[in-house]
């Protein structure tokens, strides 16, 4: 919208354009694939481990997410923060690649191991082209990567080598997560409009004498809520 509004603020136009382009892969792809993976990696607790490799996958993944905040406001502040926060940003991304391809990748099929394989290679050099740019952004600092440079060799392999290939990846087959318990079961059915007496008669759903909203409380027993502790009365009029 300020792009399109023409609203810069200090920056050239086009910046304003590719940090937003940028930051719906880094501030959304990105952690979405690392949390695909850490899904694959943690324990039945959610927890990654206490074993080396185990604290440098949390590491980089909590870099990954939180240090993005950094990364802009070097960008609108500092070049000397921003320096410092891509050069973070690189390293937790280049430990992240170097997970994949250690712990994650022997645990998949061959397709899916295949395509994280050619994302994380093609991660850790878009990364190594985001630490040259950033390092010109300093004052009095050579330009070792050019903004047209950055779009190809950055944005386009991010885009088609990275985020592509490890979505479709994980789209293939999604990792269960153990962040949360089930939900209870819900409903699906809907009104559309009207409901009335002859609800369940008009949609062809009566398959039985209907004794009240829910049939059976046990439905959702779970360690936080126990079904025995309702009261009969409660039970019989719901």
């Amino acid at each position: 919208m300020l792009h399109r509004a023409g609203i810069s603020f200090h920056f050239e136009p086009i910046i304003i354009l590719l940090t937003v382009i940028h930051y719906h892969y880094a501030g959304f792809v990105l952690p979405l694939v690392a949390g695909m993976a850490g899904r694959v990696v943690v324990d039945d607790h959610g927890r990654f481990g206490d074993t080396l490799s185990n604290r440098m996958f949390a590491m980089a993944t909590l870099v990954i997410v939180v240090n993005l905040a950094l990364i802009a406001a070097g960008i609108t502040f500092s070049p000397i923060v921003e320096l410092i926060a891509v050069a973070f940003f690189t390293v937790a991304v280049a430990v992240f690649a170097l997970m994949m391809l250690v712990r994650i990748v022997p645990r998949l099929d061959r397709l899916r191991g295949v395509l994280l394989v050619i994302a994380a290679v093609a991660i850790v050099w878009t990364m190594a082209l985001a630490l040259g740019y950033g390092y010109f952004v300093y004052p009095s600092t050579p330009e070792l990567v050019t903004l047209s440079e950055m779009v190809i060799g950055h944005g386009t392999v991010n885009a088609f080598g990275f985020a592509l290939l490890a979505l479709l990846a994980w789209r293939l087959a999604t990792p269960e997560s153990v962040a949360a318990p089930p939900m209870p079961p819900v409903s699906q059915l809907a009104a559309r409009g009207r409901v009335g007496l002859e609800y369940f008669d008009r949609n062809d759903l009566r398959v039985g004498e209907a004794t009240g909203m829910v049939a059976d409380f046990d439905v959702f027993e779970r360690p936080t809520f126990d079904s025995e502790a309702i009261h009969s009365d409660v039970r019989h009029s719901i």
